[in-house]
């Protein structure tokens, strides 16, 4: 029996959403220069910098959710973030 809940279709909606999401944005990268690429990457990394205190918050809750739900202390420490894994 497995102990793994159950996506709910709304989840698993979102996940098929997001996947696509992700496949369409591949798809418009690749076809970027590599100036291009650039660019995007330094605006994602300035994005991420910006909001690294509610980034932080989140994967707290992440991390403690892994914990209560029994991953492994090396798992656990995959998941972790701190400033200067976010940096």
């Amino acid at each position: 029996m497995s102990t793994q809940p159950v996506p709910s279709p709304d989840l698993t909606a979102l996940v098929e959403q997001l996947a696509l999401a992700g496949r369409a944005a591949q798809r418009e990268l690749a076809r970027l220069s590599a100036a291009d690429k650039a660019a995007a990457l330094r605006s994602a990394a300035r994005a991420l910098r910006s909001a690294s205190a509610k980034v932080l918050a989140s994967n707290a809750v992440d991390v403690a959710a892994g914990q209560a739900g029994g991953l492994s202390g090396a798992m656990l420490d995959r998941l972790k973030l701190d400033d200067a894994r976010l940096t």
